[in-house]
């Protein structure tokens, strides 16, 4: 029995010696007949053909995927044939065990096997999918077919003599050909089910499917109405319609209020574990060395801001961008745990000699166990960035919440508490849930180590991150600088009271995950230049902040004194105010912080680092200001303000470029 494979190919040498070399170690009871059509390819993919003199090549001038398979079918010669695109591949033994059921089966005129999805590593993905399908080919009939394209094209074969006899592909249709063939090959003959993988379609960033899967969708919506009937249709547009052009972005805002929902129940959580831990050593502690306690904090998590070089955020990018592709995950993964160790150990050694020279009564065992909690919390954002850029929003709260409960345990059972056991405490709960983190994400498969220097992606993150590093150093500044400037100006019962009203505002601080349940859904918007619908988010976003400013104030004007009794002591209702304005400033920062993420989506990285540097030198400036006039609450105020100079900032800008994306956009589009 002789079998003819077609394969299109056009500037394809990044998978093709993959697709060759699957088709040419076939072996068994057949002769083989390989066309190669090439469109005139610019690339080396015909220098690769030539590793393949077994293989027919034809390299002409043609109209696309299309027009090649017809015109190898047409050079076709074998009694049995099918085509494999030059990124897909047949598994070992698929064209013996074809032959052999067509051979063993007279009656059988085409047929179709399983077919696994890879990514461009041939690393299995959308397992899900794969299975739903094969489930769906127990149960063939044209009915079904007309109702859902189930059929998978690479793991499809059929008599030669069937496609002459419906003349072969449609030109009409530029995605969904295949799905066209089957409903008239159906027509004539029913489909066999082969319940055995055949081959594998490849889904990547080049790919037709990845990226014209609306049109595809489309085109297979006007097809089963062509060849259906209206029952036919209602059912195969309710199947498709969820992947459509609107449904796509109804899709987003599922995955977004999805990931917010999860996100805030786990902010809320969190807020309420930082309060009583706040709430237990204020108590247990002066005012005095719990306004030293969270000034040591506040100094430290800055400088392991700075440290951080911008790699969380960046490394969730591209974790994003990678999603699909497990072993560039792992990479990305890989690169980015171990940079962030090397520079998380530099950052505590500098700082701990730092503490000795400038503050040498700061107790030296506080001191080294503090810097150890925030070397494991370094650690800790990594595998944040991987579960943020998988969008696995509940494993991201629960590590999130984990630290701050694995913290608030201990300190209940303490009968006295002093700054180095206070510090032992927080170390023992980074230590303890980075440590589950990593195993979880090994056992899993979502996250694995890989202990090799890969210096392409430590590159990427680096220059990615730099100035994502400058953006974010600056506002970790706008974040701490007043209760360090309050210690050093106004003394370390200011830096405490201040530090009543933070704790209340990071239970309010819920609306700030709506940032980070973005970040991995402007990442793929931006990839597919999805402008216009960027634009709606945007002004979406701002509108609901101008909406939430009223009652915001309100509500904490009236409530915060309330609040400050029942959570602390009567005598700090000082904070009221300074939690009034912080709760105000937070629903800026909340806008300005997502809109950040689509900038950051859009790599425009270098407007986002001169946006930070000029509220940063305005909270400076404004701290120096106000603290000296109004204590406490000028130190808030100051924040309330920066907080709105960046969100109207990077609003203004992001308008002005999603503007010009969009007009770009359409312009290309006309052209």
């Amino acid at each position: 029995m002789k079998i003819s494979i077609i394969t299109p190919a056009y500037n394809a040498e990044k998978f093709i010696r993959r697709t060759m070399d699957s088709i040419h170690s076939q072996t068994g009871n057949f002769e083989l007949e390989h066309i190669v059509c090439d469109g005139l390819s610019t690339d080396g993919t015909l220098e690769i053909l030539k590793d393949y003199p077994n293989a027919r090549v034809i390299s002409r001038k043609d109209g696309g995927p299309f027009n090649a398979i017809n015109y190898g079918m047409n050079l076709a010669t074998g009694e049995i044939a099918a085509w494999l695109n030059a990124d897909d591949i047949y598994l070992p033994g698929t064209l013996q065990k074809v032959a052999e059921y067509f051979e063993k089966n007279k009656d059988c005129q085409w047929l179709y096997g399983n077919c696994p999805i890879i990514d461009a590593e041939d690393q299995e993905i959308r397992k899900p999918i794969t299975c739903y399908k094969e489930i769906i080919g127990y149960f063939y009939s044209r009915n079904m077919l007309l109702c859902e394209n189930f059929i998978n094209q690479p793991a499809t074969f059929w008599r030669l003599d069937l496609w002459r006899s419906i003349g072969g592909l449609k030109s009409v249709y530029k995605a969904a050909w295949d799905y066209e063939l089957w409903l008239k090959m159906s027509a004539k003959a029913p489909a066999h089910h082969l319940h055995c993988d055949l081959a594998s379609f490849r889904r990547h960033e080049e790919s037709i499917s990845e990226n014209f899967y609306e049109k595809q969708f489309a085109e297979e919506l006007q097809i089963a109405r062509e060849h259906g009937n209206l029952l036919h249709r209602a059912i195969h547009k309710f199947n498709v319609g969820r992947c459509s052009e609107g449904s796509r972005a109804n899709s987003y805002v599922k995955t977004f209020l999805r990931g917010s929902a999860v996100s805030l129940l786990g902010a809320g959580i969190l807020g309420i574990a930082n309060y009583l831990i706040r709430r237990i050593l204020c108590n247990n502690m002066s005012l005095q060395d719990y306004g030293v306690f969270y000034s040591t904090f506040s100094l430290f998590i800055m400088i392991f801001g700075v440290a951080d070089l911008g790699l969380t955020q960046s490394g969730t990018v591209m974790i994003a961008a990678a999603a699909d592709a497990p072993y560039r995950r792992n990479t990305v993964f890989s690169q980015l745990f171990f940079i962030k160790s090397g520079l998380a150990v530099l950052s505590a050694a500098g700082l701990f000699l730092f503490c000795r020279i400038v503050q040498p009564e700061l107790n030296r065992i506080f001191t080294a166990i503090f810097l150890a909690y925030f070397i494991f919390q370094a650690l800790n954002g990594t595998l944040q960035a991987l579960w943020g850029g998988l969008k696995k929003y509940t494993i991201q709260q629960i590590g999130y919440c984990a630290v701050a409960v694995l913290t608030l345990l201990p300190l209940c059972f303490l009968t006295e508490i002093d700054l180095t056991s206070a510090a032992g405490c927080f170390l023992f709960a980074a230590l303890t849930a980075m440590v589950f983190s990593l195993l979880y994400s090994r056992i899993s498969g979502l996250g694995q180590l890989q202990f090799s220097l890969n210096t392409e992606v430590s590159k990427i993150l680096l220059t990615t991150g730099g100035l994502i590093a400058i953006t974010t150093t600056l506002l970790s500044l706008m974040y701490n600088i007043s209760t360090i400037m309050l210690h050093a100006r106004q003394g370390a019962a200011s830096a405490g009271l201040y530090n009543i009203a933070l704790p209340i505002m990071q239970i309010v601080q819920a609306a700030m995950v709506f940032p980070g349940v973005f970040l991995p859904i402007a990442v793929e918007m931006s990839k597919k230049s999805e402008y216009t619908k960027l634009r709606a988010f945007v002004r979406t976003a701002l509108l609901t902040a101008l909406a939430a400013l009223v009652p915001t104030g309100l509500f904490f004007h009236y409530c915060s004194p309330w609040l400050i009794r029942i959570l602390f002591k009567p005598e700090y209702t000082g904070a009221a105010h300074a939690t009034t304005l912080l709760c105000l400033g937070l629903v800026f920062f909340t806008l300005g912080n997502l809109l950040f993420q689509i900038m950051l989506s859009l790599q425009q990285t270098v407007i986002m680092a001169v946006i930070a540097g000029i509220t940063a030198g305005s909270c400076l400036l404004l701290n120096y200001v106000l603290i000296n006039c109004a204590d406490v609450e000028g130190a808030a105020g100051a924040t309330c303000i920066s907080y709105l100079i960046f969100a109207f900032l990077t609003y203004a800008v992001l308008e002005y470029h999603l503007k010009r994306m969009t007009h770009k956009k359409a312009e290309e589009k006309c052209a």
